[in-house]
């Protein structure tokens, strides 16, 4: 989430993270609860889902009509979303490419263009938009199938069972992509600012586990003789925003006279 002029405090105080949170629970629970009272989930091959005839069902199937139509809707409605992503993060490196050709005017002769923030954007967009893609990539095929009309006729048995593995096994792990996405910056920033620091103890920072953190670098420093530690990688991996955002006074208690009071 981010705004202009917003700091982490008044982000809080004005609940920007129910409203933002909110949305896709209700969306999920609209989505969810009425298959329950048509009867739309049924057995598949080794899950449970939208399905129209239950498996080993032969004849008398009357579970479930109609049950495809809702596959369809809500999988479009995930290749809809997945798409709107993809078009929002185009439309924010072509914002940012445009700020860094601004800046071209000022650049002596012969001095190379920088396009480091557009290039840094693009690949953090690129692997915004693969967590959400990876994610439902197998509820795309199965999109496919159904628009297609052949409900997979054309595909093996070992076919069936691979894209239904993958079914349920990568639908949960949105979540997991997401924070790799959300995390890697942090990584990056923290392997700059200590580039003596293993890998795993940087990873380990990042991720809170300071312990863990703390014996990897025991061990590297008794192998290599090197006396940087975790605490030296923790107060050095500030990135410059996270700097500003600590130095940023509060807007809500500037000019305020009770604070001004209280302080003086």
């Amino acid at each position: 989430m981010v705004r202009r002029g917003w700091t982490q405090n008044k982000m809080k105080r004005k609940m920007v993270t129910f409203g933002f949170l909110s949305p896709p629970i209700l969306i999920g629970f609209i989505a969810a609860i009425p298959p329950l009272f048509f009867e739309f989930y049924n057995p598949a091959l080794i899950n449970c889902y939208l399905n129209e005839i239950p498996l080993g069902c032969r004849s008398n199937c009357s579970r479930g009509e109609r049950a495809d139509t809702a596959q369809i809707a809500v999988y479009s409605y995930l290749l809809l979303g997945n798409l709107v992503v993809v078009a929002f993060i185009l439309l924010l490196v072509l914002d940012v490419h445009r700020q860094e050709k601004k800046s071209d005017k000022y650049l002596a002769k012969g001095q190379t263009k920088n396009r480091k923030n557009t290039i840094s954007t693009a690949w953090q967009g690129v692997r915004y938009a693969s967590a959400y893609f990876l994610t439902y990539v197998t509820f795309y095929i199965i999109l496919g199938y159904d628009v297609l009309g052949n409900e997979g006729a054309y595909m093996s048995a070992a076919g069936k069972y691979t894209l239904e593995y993958f079914f349920v096994i990568l639908s949960p792990l949105v979540g997991a992509f997401n924070a790799g996405v959300y995390f890697y910056p942090r990584y990056t920033a923290k392997r700059q600012h200590n580039p003596d620091s293993s890998r795993a103890v940087c990873l380990c920072m990042v991720l809170g586990f300071d312990g863990l953190g703390e014996r990897l670098s025991g061990m590297s420093r008794g192998k290599t003789g090197s006396s940087s530690t975790p605490g030296d990688v923790k107060r050095g991996s500030l990135s410059e925003e996270e700097q500003k955002e600590e130095e940023r006074p509060d807007e809500d208690y500037v000019g305020d006279p009770k604070v001004t009071s209280d302080v003086a």
